[in-house]
C-alpha cells in the first residue's frame, strides 16, 4: 500500500501521519478525499471512496478505499482502519457511461482478481439500489476479497525473499 501512495514502506510500517498518504493522492482528488475522510471521522460509520494516487512507479492509479473510523467514548475520531484495493484495471475497462466492460470470463486473470473485479462492479450497482442490507453484504464481500488479495501478495513477497 505504501508504494501506491509513494511513501517509503519501512517508514509506513513504523507509522506515518495521514498527511504523508494524503500527499500521494492525485492533486485533483485530494480535496474531495479529505472532505470525505473528515465527514467519515465526524459522522462515523463505514466509508467507500474511489480516487487516484500517484504511485512510486510514476503511474497514476485508481484505488478503492473502504474502511471505518473509530471513536473514543466522547465520539471523537481516534483512528481508522480499512482496505485499499488497486482498481486501475477495472477503471481502465469502463465505458463512457460508467459500466464495466468485462473481459473474457475465463481469461488469464487469476480467479481471485477476477472475483474482486466483479465484486467491485456489483458493489457500484448495488449502491444505486439504496438497499442498506444488500450494500452491507457487498461491502463485506469486498473486505474479504481485499484481505485474501493482501494475504496472497504477502505470500508472494515472502517467496521472492527466499
Amino acid at each position: 500500500m505504501a508504494l501506491l501512495f509513494n511513501v517509503d514502506p519501512e517508514e509506513a510500517e513504523l507509522g506515518l501521519p495521514l498527511a504523508a498518504f494524503i500527499a500521494g493522492i492525485h492533486p485533483e482528488d485530494q480535496d474531495r478525499v479529505q472532505t470525505h475522510f473528515r465527514r467519515g471521522g465526524r459522522d462515523g460509520g463505514l466509508y467507500v471512496i474511489e480516487y487516484r494516487v500517484c504511485s512510486a512507479d510514476g503511474i497514476t492509479r485508481w484505488v478503492l478505499g473502504r474502511g471505518r473510523f473509530l471513536h473514543d467514548h466522547r465520539g471523537r475520531p481516534i483512528s481508522g482502519r480499512g482496505i485499499i484495493v488497486d482498481i486501475t484495471d477495472v477503471r481502465s475497462g469502463e465505458t463512457a457511461a460508467g459500466a464495466v466492460r468485462m473481459a473474457e470470463p475465463h481469461g488469464t486473470e487469476p480467479p481471485l482478481e477476477r472475483a474482486a473485479d466483479f465484486a467491485m462492479a456489483a458493489q457500484r450497482a448495488i449502491c444505486e439500489l439504496e438497499d442498506p442490507a444488500l450494500k452491507a453484504r457487498a461491502d463485506a464481500l469486498l473486505l474479504d476479497l481485499g484481505r485474501k488479495l493482501a494475504e496472497q501478495e504477502q505470500r508472494l513477497r515472502r517467496s521472492q525473499m527466499n
